[in-house]
Protein backbone atom coordinates (compact mmCIF):
# COMPACT_ATOMS: atom_id res chain seq x y z
CA UNK A 1 0.00 0.00 0.00
CA UNK A 2 2.75 2.49 0.99
CA UNK A 3 4.78 1.60 -2.12
CA UNK A 4 1.77 2.19 -4.35
CA UNK A 5 1.10 5.62 -2.85
CA UNK A 6 4.81 6.48 -3.17
CA UNK A 7 4.74 5.64 -6.88
CA UNK A 8 1.62 7.78 -7.34
CA UNK A 9 3.26 10.69 -5.53
CA UNK A 10 6.41 10.36 -7.69
CA UNK A 11 4.29 10.37 -10.85
CA UNK A 12 2.38 13.46 -9.68
CA UNK A 13 5.65 15.21 -8.79
CA UNK A 14 6.94 14.59 -12.33
CA UNK A 15 3.74 15.98 -13.85
CA UNK A 16 3.82 19.03 -11.57
CA UNK A 17 7.49 19.60 -12.42
CA UNK A 18 6.57 19.68 -16.11
CA UNK A 19 3.81 22.20 -15.42
CA UNK A 20 6.23 24.29 -13.33
CA UNK A 21 8.59 24.52 -16.29
CA UNK A 22 5.68 25.57 -18.47
CA UNK A 23 4.71 28.27 -15.95
CA UNK A 24 8.25 29.64 -15.92
CA UNK A 25 8.36 29.73 -19.72
CA UNK A 26 5.02 31.53 -19.91
CA UNK A 27 6.07 33.96 -17.20
CA UNK A 28 9.32 34.75 -19.03
CA UNK A 29 7.38 35.51 -22.22
CA UNK A 30 5.03 37.89 -20.40
CA UNK A 31 7.77 39.42 -18.25
CA UNK A 32 6.13 38.25 -15.01
CA UNK A 33 6.61 35.51 -12.45
CA UNK A 34 4.19 33.78 -10.06
CA UNK A 35 5.94 35.48 -7.17
CA UNK A 36 5.66 39.03 -8.58
CA UNK A 37 2.42 39.95 -6.85
CA UNK A 38 3.53 43.30 -5.35
CA UNK A 39 5.86 46.04 -6.54
CA UNK A 40 7.48 45.94 -3.10
CA UNK A 41 8.05 42.18 -3.25
CA UNK A 42 11.51 40.75 -3.89
CA UNK A 43 11.45 39.30 -7.43
CA UNK A 44 14.92 37.83 -7.45
CA UNK A 45 13.50 34.31 -7.09
CA UNK A 46 11.13 32.99 -9.73
CA UNK A 47 11.10 29.37 -8.64
CA UNK A 48 7.57 28.03 -8.36
CA UNK A 49 6.90 25.15 -5.99
CA UNK A 50 3.83 22.97 -6.70
CA UNK A 51 3.47 22.46 -2.95
CA UNK A 52 3.10 26.23 -2.29
CA UNK A 53 -0.45 27.46 -1.69
CA UNK A 54 -1.37 29.93 -4.43
CA UNK A 55 -5.13 29.68 -3.98
CA UNK A 56 -7.98 28.75 -1.68
CA UNK A 57 -9.00 25.34 -0.36
CA UNK A 58 -12.19 23.98 -1.90
CA UNK A 59 -13.85 20.69 -1.04
CA UNK A 60 -12.03 18.09 1.04
CA UNK A 61 -8.37 19.06 1.12
CA UNK A 62 -8.19 20.10 -2.55
CA UNK A 63 -6.20 23.30 -3.14
CA UNK A 64 -6.76 24.94 -6.51
CA UNK A 65 -4.16 27.22 -8.11
CA UNK A 66 -5.01 30.85 -8.92
CA UNK A 67 -3.03 34.02 -9.44
CA UNK A 68 -0.97 35.63 -12.18
CA UNK A 69 -0.61 32.48 -14.25
CA UNK A 70 -1.99 31.93 -17.79
CA UNK A 71 -5.49 30.40 -17.76
CA UNK A 72 -4.43 27.30 -19.71
CA UNK A 73 -1.73 26.51 -17.16
CA UNK A 74 -4.13 27.06 -14.24
CA UNK A 75 -6.60 24.58 -15.77
CA UNK A 76 -3.88 21.95 -16.24
CA UNK A 77 -2.53 22.35 -12.71
CA UNK A 78 -5.97 22.25 -11.10
CA UNK A 79 -6.83 19.13 -13.09
CA UNK A 80 -3.61 17.46 -11.90
CA UNK A 81 -4.27 18.33 -8.26
CA UNK A 82 -7.86 17.06 -8.32
CA UNK A 83 -6.85 13.91 -10.24
CA UNK A 84 -4.10 13.11 -7.74
CA UNK A 85 -6.54 13.39 -4.83
CA UNK A 86 -9.03 11.09 -6.58
CA UNK A 87 -6.34 8.50 -7.42
CA UNK A 88 -5.05 8.35 -3.85
CA UNK A 89 -8.61 8.22 -2.44
CA UNK A 90 -9.64 5.35 -4.73
CA UNK A 91 -6.41 3.46 -4.01
CA UNK A 92 -7.05 3.67 -0.27
CA UNK A 93 -10.70 2.62 -0.72
CA UNK A 94 -9.71 -0.41 -2.82
CA UNK A 95 -7.11 -1.47 -0.25
CA UNK A 96 -9.58 -1.15 2.66
CA UNK A 97 -12.30 -3.06 0.77
CA UNK A 98 -9.92 -5.93 -0.03
CA UNK A 99 -8.74 -6.01 3.59
CA UNK A 100 -12.38 -6.21 4.78
CA UNK A 101 -13.13 -9.05 2.32
CA UNK A 102 -10.09 -11.03 3.54
CA UNK A 103 -11.20 -10.56 7.16
CA UNK A 104 -14.73 -11.79 6.39
CA UNK A 105 -13.34 -14.82 4.52
CA UNK A 106 -11.12 -15.78 7.48
CA UNK A 107 -14.10 -15.51 9.85
CA UNK A 108 -16.18 -17.71 7.51
CA UNK A 109 -13.45 -20.36 7.33
CA UNK A 110 -13.04 -20.38 11.12
CA UNK A 111 -16.79 -20.78 11.72
CA UNK A 112 -16.89 -23.95 9.58
CA UNK A 113 -14.08 -25.78 11.40
CA UNK A 114 -15.17 -28.86 13.37
CA UNK A 115 -13.11 -30.56 16.08
CA UNK A 116 -13.63 -33.28 18.66
CA UNK A 117 -12.23 -33.64 22.15
CA UNK A 118 -11.49 -36.79 24.09
CA UNK A 119 -15.05 -36.89 25.48
CA UNK A 120 -16.52 -36.92 21.95
CA UNK A 121 -18.13 -33.52 22.46
CA UNK A 122 -17.96 -31.04 19.61
CA UNK A 123 -16.21 -27.78 20.50
CA UNK A 124 -18.87 -25.43 19.11
CA UNK A 125 -22.56 -24.69 19.29
CA UNK A 126 -24.66 -27.55 17.94
CA UNK A 127 -28.18 -28.86 17.55
CA UNK A 128 -29.05 -32.54 17.67
CA UNK A 129 -32.06 -34.58 16.57
CA UNK A 130 -32.83 -38.29 16.58
CA UNK A 131 -33.89 -39.41 13.13
CA UNK A 132 -34.78 -43.06 13.51
CA UNK A 133 -33.54 -44.24 16.89
CA UNK A 134 -30.26 -45.49 15.48
CA UNK A 135 -29.00 -42.36 13.76
CA UNK A 136 -28.38 -38.79 14.85
CA UNK A 137 -27.88 -35.69 12.76
CA UNK A 138 -25.92 -32.84 14.33
CA UNK A 139 -25.66 -29.36 12.87
CA UNK A 140 -22.61 -27.14 13.42
CA UNK A 141 -23.27 -23.95 11.51
CA UNK A 142 -23.58 -24.98 7.86
CA UNK A 143 -21.96 -28.40 8.46
CA UNK A 144 -24.08 -31.53 8.96
CA UNK A 145 -22.69 -34.53 10.84
CA UNK A 146 -24.35 -37.92 10.49
CA UNK A 147 -23.66 -40.40 13.28
CA UNK A 148 -24.97 -43.88 13.99
CA UNK A 149 -24.94 -46.32 16.88
CA UNK A 150 -22.73 -49.30 16.12
CA UNK A 151 -22.60 -52.57 18.09
CA UNK A 152 -19.23 -54.27 17.87
CA UNK A 153 -18.30 -57.30 20.00
CA UNK A 154 -21.20 -56.52 22.33
CA UNK A 155 -20.16 -52.88 22.84
CA UNK A 156 -22.14 -49.87 21.68
CA UNK A 157 -20.11 -47.07 20.10
CA UNK A 158 -21.11 -43.87 18.36
CA UNK A 159 -19.68 -43.80 14.83
CA UNK A 160 -19.24 -40.70 12.70
CA UNK A 161 -20.02 -41.12 9.00
CA UNK A 162 -17.20 -39.19 7.33
CA UNK A 163 -16.72 -39.27 3.56
CA UNK A 164 -13.53 -37.27 4.07
CA UNK A 165 -11.84 -40.31 5.62
CA UNK A 166 -10.57 -42.89 3.13
CA UNK A 167 -10.82 -45.80 5.58
CA UNK A 168 -12.95 -46.95 8.51
CA UNK A 169 -11.22 -46.37 11.84
CA UNK A 170 -11.88 -47.69 15.34
CA UNK A 171 -10.50 -45.84 18.35
CA UNK A 172 -7.53 -47.70 19.85
CA UNK A 173 -8.85 -47.50 23.44
CA UNK A 174 -12.10 -49.18 22.40
CA UNK A 175 -10.31 -51.82 20.33
CA UNK A 176 -8.15 -52.80 23.32
CA UNK A 177 -11.29 -53.60 25.37
CA UNK A 178 -12.88 -55.91 22.79
CA UNK A 179 -13.31 -59.57 23.68
CA UNK A 180 -12.32 -61.77 22.00
CA UNK A 181 -9.46 -59.69 20.67
CA UNK A 182 -9.64 -59.27 16.86
CA UNK A 183 -6.59 -60.39 14.91
CA UNK A 184 -4.14 -57.65 13.87
CA UNK A 185 -2.69 -58.20 10.40
CA UNK A 186 0.00 -55.54 10.53
CA UNK A 187 1.07 -52.29 12.08
CA UNK A 188 1.58 -49.28 9.85
CA UNK A 189 1.42 -45.47 9.74
CA UNK A 190 -1.60 -43.39 8.81
CA UNK A 191 -1.15 -40.07 7.02
CA UNK A 192 -3.52 -37.14 7.53
CA UNK A 193 -4.50 -34.35 5.15
CA UNK A 194 -2.20 -31.75 6.73
CA UNK A 195 1.56 -31.44 6.54
CA UNK A 196 3.44 -33.89 8.81
CA UNK A 197 0.16 -35.31 10.15
CA UNK A 198 0.89 -38.97 10.90
CA UNK A 199 -0.24 -41.47 13.52
CA UNK A 200 0.53 -45.12 14.21
CA UNK A 201 -2.25 -47.54 13.32
CA UNK A 202 -3.05 -51.24 13.09
CA UNK A 203 -4.95 -53.07 10.36
CA UNK A 204 -7.26 -55.83 11.58
CA UNK A 205 -8.80 -58.83 9.95
CA UNK A 206 -12.50 -58.37 9.03
CA UNK A 207 -14.59 -57.62 12.14
CA UNK A 208 -18.34 -58.08 12.40
CA UNK A 209 -20.46 -55.20 13.67
CA UNK A 210 -24.12 -54.18 13.45
CA UNK A 211 -25.95 -50.96 12.66
CA UNK A 212 -29.56 -51.48 13.66
CA UNK A 213 -30.55 -54.92 12.39
CA UNK A 214 -28.01 -55.00 9.57
CA UNK A 215 -24.72 -56.82 10.09
CA UNK A 216 -21.47 -55.85 8.37
CA UNK A 217 -18.09 -57.54 8.07
CA UNK A 218 -15.29 -55.04 7.51
CA UNK A 219 -11.56 -54.62 7.92
CA UNK A 220 -10.84 -51.82 10.39
CA UNK A 221 -7.93 -49.52 11.05
CA UNK A 222 -7.16 -48.94 14.72
CA UNK A 223 -5.75 -45.51 15.57
CA UNK A 224 -5.75 -42.94 18.42
CA UNK A 225 -8.59 -40.84 16.98
CA UNK A 226 -10.94 -38.77 19.14
CA UNK A 227 -14.19 -40.32 17.85
CA UNK A 228 -15.27 -43.80 18.97
CA UNK A 229 -15.41 -44.89 15.34
CA UNK A 230 -15.28 -43.33 11.87
CA UNK A 231 -17.14 -44.93 8.97
CA UNK A 232 -15.03 -43.85 6.00
CA UNK A 233 -15.27 -43.97 2.21
CA UNK A 234 -14.31 -47.65 2.03
CA UNK A 235 -17.40 -48.56 4.08
CA UNK A 236 -19.70 -46.13 2.24
CA UNK A 237 -18.63 -47.23 -1.25
CA UNK A 238 -18.54 -50.95 -0.43
CA UNK A 239 -22.13 -50.80 0.80
CA UNK A 240 -23.22 -48.37 -1.95
CA UNK A 241 -24.58 -45.95 0.62
CA UNK A 242 -25.73 -42.44 -0.20
CA UNK A 243 -26.90 -40.12 2.56
CA UNK A 244 -28.87 -36.94 1.99
CA UNK A 245 -29.18 -34.46 4.83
Amino acid sequence: MDNRLSRIEEYIEKMMSTVTSLVQEQSAKHGTSPSSRSPNQDNRYSDYSPRRNYGAVVGEGITLVTGDIPDRVIIIMNALIVTSKVIISKTVQTFMYKKQEDSQYRKSQTSQQVSFDENNKDNSHESEGVVSGISTVRSLGSAKLFRVEVYIAGKKVLALVDSGSEVTILKDKIFDTLEPKPYVIRETTMYGAGTNMTMPCRLTSPIKFKIGDIQFNQQLYVAPVSCDMILGCDFIMHNKSCHEY
